[in-house]
């Protein structure tokens, strides 16, 4: 980790010194396919997977930027989505797997959009899904919980608590300590800092470990 920390790290850089080549690809609409925003989740060889927020849809479309296929949920039934907070898509297993905040569902659809499967979080002791890779997850636990995050398979059962909390804290502190989380995440790591600390995290299926520690300081405005 010296070696590490000591590194110099530039303030500014280039985008042609990270990429070499940067493709925009207009996405045509039809009367059956149409479109508010375009979150990318998944690019394939074939075809690219977004996600629109504004009209709660899933859809693809080819490399030239043409909708093939689109499906929406949005509902409060079985199966159904009041807002796409986080949406993995898997094609080892053929799946995409929806998370919702506002209901606290885990939904998993196949390609098509057709329904599988619907976990509700609290029956799992869970509060969040952060990522969900081919063959584990990632999620945070309940507020009043003894652990911060949680190491589970696909189905959300948990394999390995993470970051245990100060049993001596309220009720109150453990909900503000467990929202302190800095984050972000690829298809098969999730790296996690909490405000409160200075050591950077990556979480895989094998658990967590250190990648980094931050040199924090005071700062002070006149």
């Amino acid at each position: 980790m010296e070696a590490t920390i000591g590194r110099q790290v530039p303030d500014t850089f280039m985008w042609n010194s990270i990429a070499k080549k940067i493709t925009y690809v207009p996405l045509s609409t039809s009367p059956d396919a149409l479109f508010g925003s375009a979150q990318l989740i998944h690019i394939d060889k074939d075809f690219y997977c977004m996600v629109d927020q504004k009209t709660g849809s899933i859809f693809y479309s080819n490399k030239k930027g043409k909708i093939i296929h689109s499906f929406s949920k949005k509902g409060q039934g079985p199966g159904e989505y009041a807002w796409l907070t986080y949406v993995s898509m898997s094609l080892k297993d053929s799946t995409i797997s929806v998370f919702d905040q506002k209901s606290e569902k885990y939904i998993v659809y196949d390609l098509r959009g057709n329904f599988v499967k619907e976990t509700m979080l609290k029956e799992k002791g869970l509060n969040t899904v952060h990522l969900v890779s081919d063959d584990f997850a990632v999620a945070k636990g309940r507020d009043v919980g003894d652990y911060r995050l949680c190491v589970t398979d696909k189905d959300l059962n948990i394999r390995e608590n993470l970051f245990p909390m100060d049993t001596t804290l309220t009720e109150m502190e453990r909900f503000c300590m467990i929202w302190q989380l800095n984050y972000s995440r690829n298809r098969d790591m999730f790296i996690a800092n909490f405000a409160n600390e200075d050591t950077i995290f990556s979480v895989t299926a094998k658990g967590a470990e250190p990648v980094c520690v931050f040199k924090k300081r005071k700062i002070y405005s006149s």
